[in-house]
């Protein structure tokens, strides 16, 4: 679906090795060219790096964003939380009482 209407920017960030990762990688390698094509002016930046916890933000405009941590989400759940934050930019992920990420 379009998503540059409601969405100025797509980060993830992922570990390439990690099992938490898994459900990032495949949400990419299966999703990115048609979210590409269906989405050209949007800016979708993949990070990977080393023992990174999976997650997604969004940018919107005046700035504000909303980081989704997809620890052993699979690609679906991926999809479905990408386009929940597209459509309510008011949406706040609930958290996590075993994330301890802190600064990655």
């Amino acid at each position: 679906k379009n998503l540059a209407s409601k969405i100025y920017e797509v980060r993830f960030a992922f570990c390439q090795r990690s099992s938490a990762s898994s459900g990032v990688r495949s949400f990419l390698k299966h999703e990115y060219l048609s979210m590409k094509a269906q989405n050209p002016a949007l800016p979708i930046l993949i990070r990977e790096c080393n023992g990174t916890m999976p997650r997604m933000t969004v940018r919107y405009n005046f700035g504000r964003e909303n980081t989704v941590f997809c620890e052993e989400l699979n690609d679906v759940q991926i999809r479905d939380k990408l386009q929940q934050l597209a459509v309510d930019q008011s949406y706040i992920e609930p958290k996590s009482a075993s994330s301890s990420f802190i600064g990655r």
